[in-house]
């Protein structure tokens, strides 16, 4: 059972119209935006060749390392706009 102060909030928060979405770009269909979605389709279609030649060309432990270093530089990314 949720607390009276959770619902009072949600009445609030309503009533401030903070969850009401923009309205749609044209051309989307809900969240998703379909140039967009058609132009990253076409990207991954025409590199997925050059990345599985390139995978099969590198070494394993190679290609593990640089797996590794891909992710550890994500992960810095997304702690330091975390934090800054």
């Amino acid at each position: 059972m949720r607390p009276f102060w959770y619902e009072e909030l949600l009445r609030e928060i309503a009533k401030d119209q903070l969850w009401r979405l923009p309205s749609a770009l044209p051309g989307a269909f809900g969240y998703l935006y379909l140039p967009a979605l058609a132009i990253i389709a076409l990207a991954s279609v025409m590199s997925a060749p050059i990345g599985a030649r390139t995978a099969h060309r590198v070494d394993v432990k190679k290609l593990k390392r640089l797996f590794a270093v891909l992710l550890l530089g994500l992960a810095s990314t997304m702690l330091y706009r975390a934090f800054a």
